[in-house]
């Protein structure tokens, strides 16, 4: 074989011949007295080419050429070896080893790293596999061995998507943007991005089974997928730095200059509302949040890490475990999670252990249905796999979310929810309720709190006035924040971004509403020392 870039069709070829060799590899080991034989009973390899083109403007200006975009290619992989009892019925399962790298698409430089992969997974896989003996059979903690969920055999090949955009145009329009608002004296800094990806995906698996049969997989995939995003700090009336940010999805009919317009405009506006907005206090409080926030209050609080059951297993994720069946949540309250939708940010056709995306109810009338698998998380509960296992290139898949769709089937219009607050407000003499919107956030898996940091804040008082107010954020337990849902509306709002956790960096989307809360736990910001400026400028 010549040493040259594989074409997609080849790197499958290979990573076929790769395993054909591997699967006559015989190590021995002994338990006690007894000689034991192991050769792997599972691999899989999943490969991620990623080429991703950005321009970015910054107070005003391009930091990269104007005629050549930010451009990285990175290919990386991910190498998982099961050895031991794969499906018996009265066996503990396997021992599993990944191994990680990244590598070059030559054909000599991807072998030597494959090999090299499954070499070290497989040693990997043989002491896990003897580390679990001997823990089940001190401790007989035999749910903590790991399985394997069926899967079946897929050979699917698609064709490869490549770039083809006007980045000069491009750059020209999103500098020209980026210059107006910079302008602003109000804005301490801005920055505006358009990012484009190209991603193609391999995955290329074998499994041997008690009985003797074989499976494969052969897999390719190909995306190209991108966002516009802004975002500009100002002051609030303590000097401390607010944040704000927009994203949006690209999509076929795209029109920068459009869109570049519009977020122009919605920047100025914010910039005028909230330079030298005052503090809001810490408090619990009724309030409103826009689609964009309760997408991150319930990505964060339910689907992100709390509804995956690898992470319920592993990482001791508690805010919802053993709760199948249960109602955790307000009766009105349906919450879904689905890959399988076109043109979705956070879409794909097979997951990363090669098993076709599913779409999974997790929460109906409120009663927990399900939560996100993998093919381990799936194997230790004697089910199948529904579809859900993500990473970054060069990670290793666990559980995530997708596509998380919040809805009811009791929605109100967003004006009905205002008008809720404000009728509650004058009942129970409450001095004044929130109107929320912003995304950032991050839960700890273990104890289900999350902590959601917000840009706009806006009070609402019994009279209909509403003002703008600042530094605070939102926190909370899972459990508890999401049962104080009093209403949702009917404005369904799609919201884009990524997702971190350890498996890396995931795209994902929501489709949700506004909703109602009865209690939300804001907390004030403290104060930062650092975020005003020692010289002060005149402003306009």
């Amino acid at each position: 074989m010549n040493d040259k870039s594989l074409e997609k069709d080849e790197i499958l070829i290979l990573t076929r011949e790769l395993f054909e060799k591997w699967k006559k590899v015989r190590v021995r080991r002994f338990i006690v007295d007894k000689e034991i034989i192991f050769s792997p009973v599972y691999m899989g390899i999943n490969l991620k080419k990623i080429r991703n083109l950005s321009i970015i403007s910054e107070n005003g200006g391009l930091v990269n050429d104007l005629k050549k975009p930010n451009e990285y290619a990175n290919i990386g992989f991910c190498v998982t070896i099961g050895v031991g009892d794969f499906n018996h019925p009265k066996a503990n399962g396997l021992g599993i080893g990944h191994y990680t790298d990244r590598t070059s698409l030559k054909s000599n430089a991807l072998k030597k790293n494959i090999n090299k992969a499954i070499d070290g997974a497989f040693k990997m896989a043989l002491s896990e596999y003897f580390q679990h003996h001997s823990q089940i059979s001190e401790y007989k903690k035999d749910k903590e061995f790991q399985k394997l969920s069926k899967g079946k055999s897929t050979n699917y090949s698609e064709a490869e998507k490549r770039l083809i955009c006007d980045f000069k145009k491009i750059a020209g329009v999103i500098e020209e943007a980026d210059n107006l608002i910079s302008k602003n004296k109000k804005i301490k800094h801005s920055e505006l991005e358009f990012s484009i990806t190209e991603e193609n995906c391999w995955f290329a698996s074998f499994e041997k089974r008690m009985d003797g049969q074989e499976s494969e997989n052969q897999i390719f995939t190909s995306e190209i997928y991108g966002f516009i995003s802004w975002m500009i700090t100002v002051k609030d009336i303590k000097g401390r730095d607010i944040k704000f940010y927009e994203t949006r999805k690209l999509t076929d009919g795209f029109n920068c200059k459009k869109e570049t317009d519009d977020l122009q405009k919605i920047m100025g506006n914010l910039a005028e509302k909230f330079h030298q907005a005052p503090e809001l206090e810490s408090g619990l409080y009724r309030a409103v949040l826009s689609p964009e926030t309760t997408y991150t209050i319930f990505h964060e609080g339910f689907g992100a890490h709390l509804a995956s059951a690898r992470l319920i297993d592993e990482k001791g994720a508690t805010a919802f475990k053993a709760k199948l069946g249960q109602k955790i949540l307000p009766d009105n309250i349906d919450i879904i999670d689905d890959p399988t939708m076109e043109n979705y940010f956070g879409s794909y056709k097979f997951d990363d252990d090669g098993q076709p995306a599913k779409k999974v109810v997790l929460i109906e009338n409120g009663i927990l249905k399900s939560y996100l698998h993998d093919r381990i998380s799936a194997g230790r509960d004697n089910i199948i796999s529904n579809g859900h296992s993500r990473a970054e290139f060069g990670e290793i898949p666990e559980a995530r979310t997708a596509n998380m769709i919040v809805s009811s089937k009791k929605s109100v219009s967003s004006d009905k929810l205002i008008k809720m607050i404000i009728e509650d407000l004058k009942y129970h003499k409450e001095p004044f309720g929130l109107y929320i919107n912003g995304r950032s956030g991050e839960v700890e898996v273990e104890s289900g709190q999350f902590k959601i940091y917000v840009s706009e804040f806006y009070k609402i008082y019994p009279d209909g006035k509403i003002e703008p107010v600042s530094s605070a954020f939102i926190s909370g337990s899972a459990y508890e924040t999401l049962n104080q849902v009093k209403a949702v509306g009917n404005n369904l709002t799609e919201c884009v971004g990524h997702c971190g956790s350890n498996s890396g960096y995931v795209r994902v989307s929501g489709l949700c509403p506004s909703v109602y809360f009865r209690k939300i736990q804001v907390l004030s910001s403290a104060e930062d020392p650092n975020a005003d400026n020692l010289m002060k400028e005149d402003e306009d």
